[in-house]
Order: structure tokens, then C-alpha cells, then sequence
């Protein structure tokens, strides 16, 4: 098998993840064990495509306990990236829990040698949007002064 054939298999592996959270009921997040059987991949290589999708903002995850639920984001949400820099990003979603709760998630992701790696994340609950939209406008306000 050539490298090509490789990155190819890796591709549609990473396509089969993508789509079984894609065709799970709407809102239905799934365990790891969920996500490898439909998708007829191995359990390791479920997660490493996984991993690589929460990493770019793909996939949302949350623990409960000892395992991990994943979600497909998009699906009636707001994802947007701002580039900070080449090999750092940060992401940006309006996502709804498995409740119906609406929150505002920021995760920090780095270039590695592999893919993209997730940093941290922080999870706003709607009460607190209107506060952190004040406190941003007034630290660009601050920084305008600071320039002249």
C-alpha cells in the first residue's frame, strides 16, 4: 500500500465517522462503541478520527462519568474559526446541549505534527452572553485608546 492509498483510506475512514454522526436522529449524540460499530471501523480508529474532528470543530463532545458522547455540529448552529495564527485557532459555536439548553462554546485548537489538536474549551450558558459581549466591547475600547 503507497502513502496515497494510505491518506485515501484515512479519508474515507474520517468520511464514514462524519457520517455516521451525520445520519444519527437528530440531536442523538453517540458513545465511542456507537460511532465504531455503524461505521464498521475499529474502536482506535474511530477515535482518532474522533479526536481530529472535535480538534477542528467538527464534532462536539461531552463526558459523562467514563465515556464520551459525540455530536456532529452544524446542524442548526453557528460554528465559525478565527485564525489567531498558521498553527493556531480558535473556534467559535452556538450549539444547543442534549436538553435544549442554547450555549456558546470557545475551543482553542494548535496545529500538531498530525492534524489539529483541541487545547481547552469554554462554555458559556446564555445568562452570561450579554455580560461577556459587554466586557469584550469594553476591551476594544481599551485597546483603541492604547494605539493613540
Amino acid at each position: 500500500m503507497t502513502r496515497l492509498d494510505l491518506v485515501e483510506a484515512a479519508a474515507d475512514n474520517r468520511k464514514k465517522v462524519e457520517m455516521t454522526l451525520a445520519t444519527a436522529k437528530k440531536g442523538k449524540a453517540l458513545t465511542l462503541t456507537e460511532v465504531a460499530t455503524y461505521a464498521d471501523l475499529p474502536a482506535s480508529t474511530a477515535k482518532r478520527h474522533l479526536d481530529q474532528l472535535v480538534a477542528i470543530g467538527r464534532v462536539h463532545v461531552e463526558t459523562y462519568g467514563s465515556f464520551n458522547i459525540y455530536q456532529l455540529n452544524g446542524v442548526g448552529a453557528y460554528t465559525d474559526k478565527i485564525h489567531l495564527s498558521e498553527d493556531h485557532m480558535l473556534l467559535v459555536d452556538a450549539l444547543t446541549n442534549r436538553s435544549g439548553t442554547p450555549y456558546i462554546r470557545l475551543k482553542e485548537s494548535r496545529r500538531v505534527h498530525d492534524g489539529w489538536k483541541e487545547i481547552g474549551a469554554i462554555v458559556i450558558g446564555p445568562e452570561k452572553v450579554d455580560e461577556l459581549l459587554e466586557k469584550l466591547k469594553t476591551i476594544r475600547s481599551n485597546i483603541a485608546r492604547s494605539k493613540n
